[in-house]
């Protein structure tokens, strides 16, 4: 096990002036410099909800109505295992959500050396209100990093089984709510003798259904991703246990994704293209932001949107069932018109109408297409990386230094009408008459 630590803080200080005429004036001057300066730190992108910059961007969190759910939950209470590549454990918009966790892939952290599970982890519970990139679903609940998958995408059944069995007792430990979130499908290896069934041998382990009906029997919302092979069969089992649902993804318009798998088991679609998320950047070596698209990236959705029903005290049985219940629309086919599904609408769950989506076509979007980024399931191609402020793509030397570092032109400037004010107050300490 290993241990994951943040420290933060502010440190302030007071600079007494000898003679009051001075004081008065530095103090009217810091006051409109602080003022302004802070009016730059924390302003907010035009019609966004929250300080983070790349919020304007975040289409799913709109379309499943996650600001109207924000007035009763933000998953305060409640543990998101993310079961991955690891997480991005320094990254600006995960650090304050983490948990300790593990590395079932040799020793050492649950760091992440390929990036998907810290996309992953971001559309869950990425910090909200905190002056960086994005927000999650559920920005108070905490994370979870388990790393089973290695830096090339592979991971055995048995690892899987553990980091399971390993989640469980961390949340029991913790006392919280666990939410379990499977974003993958592994190679596809068929059980079956039919062609194109994507059912994989990770799933089909009987240590890895074991332990998943366990974890649902001791109260956990398993959420699992149904698979990019467009094929009539998810790469899950129906399954015996109730608590656990199986996640495939829509588009901007509520249309069922063409490389999503569907037919039986597959209980509810959520945003899965163009989804914008917390990137580890592993080619550059550094913290990021980036699109992707696929049922990976819909899954997260569902365990956030999860993570908020269990703060208010349901159970996962009760959780499951209100989402796929009050799960929007009369039903979208997937190239199959006998079987149609209903999308995640977290504030339908609790009992309130989504805000308006009408504008959600003029949201800024990825400059090319993406291909499917479920790398763990052998197929798409790298996340297109962009900038952490503004969303633009091809990042040059001065935007990855910036990206780092976290300073931006206008925190650079606020910073500098600071140190202006100080350096006044010390030159002018024995200066000026005394006041009455």
């Amino acid at each position: 096990m290993s241990t994951v630590a943040t420290i933060g803080g502010a440190v302030a200080g007071w600079f007494m002036v000898e003679h009051m005429r001075v004081r008065k004036l530095v103090a009217g001057v810091a006051a409109w410099v602080c003022v302004a300066a802070a009016c730059v730190l924390v302003a907010a992108p035009a019609g966004a909800t929250t300080n983070d910059p790349l919020y304007d961007q975040l289409w799913g969190l709109r379309r499943i109505g996650a600001e109207q759910a924000w007035q009763f939950s933000r998953g305060a209470g409640v543990l998101i295992a993310v079961i991955d590549t690891g997480v991005d454990l320094e990254h600006p918009d995960l650090k304050d959500r983490l948990v300790p966790g593990m590395s079932v892939v040799g020793e050492g952290l649950p760091d992440d050396k390929h990036g998907h599970g810290s996309l992953i982890a971001g559309i869950a519970a990425a910090t909200s209100d905190n002056g960086e990139g994005i927000a999650g679903v559920a920005p108070d609940a905490k994370v979870l990093p388990v790393r089973v998958f290695d830096a090339a995408g592979s991971a055995s059944s048995s690892s899987v089984a553990r980091a399971i069995r390993f989640a469980v007792d961390a949340a029991d430990r913790r006392r919280a709510k666990l939410v379990l979130n499977l974003s993958f499908v592994g190679p596809s290896q068929p059980q079956s003798q039919v062609e194109g069934d994507p059912r994989s041998a990770i799933f089909g382990d009987e240590a890895v259904k074991s332990a998943i009906a366990d974890a649902a029997a001791g109260g956990a919302v398993v959420v699992t991703a149904a698979g990019n092979e467009s094929a009539p069969q998810t790469a899950f089992d129906p399954p015996s246990h109730r608590g656990i649902i199986v996640v495939g993804a829509s588009d901007k318009e509520d249309a069922c994704a063409d490389f999503t798998n569907y037919g039986t088991g597959l209980d509810i679609l959520a945003p899965g293209i163009g989804i914008l998320s917390t990137y580890w950047n592993a080619p550059d070596d550094r913290s990021s932001y980036a699109y992707a698209d696929g049922t990976s990236m819909a899954v997260p959705f569902v365990s956030g949107a999860a993570a908020l029903l269990m703060a208010q005290g349901l159970n996962n049985i009760e959780t499951v069932d209100r989402l796929i219940q009050t799960a929007r629309g009369p039903g979208i086919a997937c190239r199959d018109e006998r079987s149609r599904y209903k999308v995640l609408d977290v504030a339908a769950a609790f009992g309130v109408e989504r805000g308006d989506v009408s504008d959600l076509d003029d949201n800024p979007q990825p400059a090319t297409p993406i291909p499917s980024a479920l790398i763990l399931q052998g197929e798409g191609s790298d996340p297109v990386i962009v900038d952490p402020q503004n969303g633009s793509q091809a990042l040059g030397p001065q935007d990855q230094i910036s990206d780092v570092l976290k300073i931006t032109p206008l925190r650079a400037l606020a910073t500098s009408l600071l140190f202006v004010v100080l350096a006044f107050m010390l030159l002018t300490r024995n200066a000026g008459e005394p006041g009455p």
